[in-house]
């Protein structure tokens, strides 16, 4: 199961969050990511960015996950 979380960032914001994942233990490749068994991709839409979670740890909440996203991004 996947799904969506949009958020409003400049390319800016992108390169922190991309910073903050390599710091938590994650990985980039490309637009893909993997930080603490969540798994997706970043697409650019203008300054809104669609990140699509592909994968999740089986406890975590969509909305939990959905939460901690948008983290990186504010």
């Amino acid at each position: 199961m996947s799904f969506q979380v949009k958020v409003n960032a400049s390319d800016a914001k992108i390169e922190e969050a991309k910073a903050q994942i390599i710091k938590n233990d994650g990985a980039i490749s490309g637009n893909s990511f993997s930080v603490k068994g969540v798994r997706g991709s970043i697409d650019s839409n203008g300054d809104e960015r669609i990140i699509t979670i592909t994968d999740k740890p089986w406890l975590a909440s969509q909305s939990y996950v959905s939460s901690e996203i948008k983290k990186f991004f504010s």
